[in-house]
């Protein structure tokens, strides 16, 4: 952004501190380029960024009137960014670390069950034998449904523990 591009962000977010509502669609025209630039960079997907800017923008309209105008409006904005940015980077790191923990070591266990027609029998009278609970978590996976909240992977996980244990203990004891 050129110097006078910055001036004038300047006077327009001290106008939008100042109560005035209407310097708004000045204030995002002049700061989502560089907003969404910097979130593209740093996180290498659209959707993310867009994503990321958009907070960042949210957080920087609704902290408004606290606007200290002898700082940068634009370096306050992408300040905003790069966190929202470490923000997304911190949960695509969390749910790989879930997947792992749940999906690899579990369902490798039932996937490998399911080799031979006898693992295959197997799993289904293992299936037969779970809860009603156990079996709507398990066709949930089977159809693919994403389990999105940590309560509703922690299901997940004891429904595949259990039926591996049914499946592993008629296969082995």
């Amino acid at each position: 952004m050129e110097a006078a591009g910055r001036l004038q962000l300047q006077r327009d977010l001290r106008r939008l501190a100042d109560g005035d509502r209407g310097a708004a669609p000045a204030v995002f025209a002049a700061l989502w380029p560089p907003c969404l630039e910097l979130a593209r960079r740093a996180l290498r997907r659209d959707d993310d960024a867009e994503d990321a800017a958009q907070a960042a923008l949210v957080k920087l309209f609704a902290a408004a009137p606290s606007f200290d105008a002898a700082r940068s409006g634009l370096g306050w904005a992408l300040a905003l960014v790069t966190w929202e940015c470490r923000t997304v980077r911190k949960k695509r790191a969390r749910s790989k670390e879930e997947v792992k923990d749940v999906d690899v070591g579990v369902e490798s266990d039932v996937d490998a069950a399911l080799d031979s027609a006898k693992d295959v029998e197997a799993v289904v009278r293992g299936f037969v034998v779970l809860d009603d609970a156990d079996q709507q978590t398990l066709r949930a996976l089977i159809d693919g449904e994403a389990a999105g909240d940590p309560a509703a992977r922690k299901r997940r996980q004891r429904a595949l523990d259990r039926l591996r244990a049914l499946v592993l203990g008629e296969d082995h004891g």
